[in-house]
């Protein structure tokens, strides 16, 4: 939830993207030592707004569509970043 909650956020959508070192980073230190296996499991599991993005070695994610991060971090009730309630 806090991955989504923070690329939505920062727009990491579209042509914008992010390293999963990054994305593991905005994630509480005590979650971080999981973190790579959680974006692994969200990046290949078609219900969650997450996508690999970028071609051969490269680990960048992106959120598939802002619509559907929002719609994901509504389902498990977690709270909108500003200005998209």
């Amino acid at each position: 939830m806090k991955l989504a909650q923070k690329a939505l956020r920062k727009r990491i959508v579209g042509s914008r993207k992010v390293s999963v070192q990054t994305a593991v980073g905005w994630l509480p230190s005590d979650e971080q030592g999981d973190g790579k296996q959680v974006i692994d499991v969200m990046c290949t599991d078609p219900s969650l707004p997450f996508e690999r993005y970028g071609g051969g070695g490269r680990e960048n994610i992106r959120l598939t569509s802002c619509e559907d991060a929002i719609e994901f971090i509504k389902e498990y009730d977690g709270s909108l970043p500003f200005g998209f309630d």
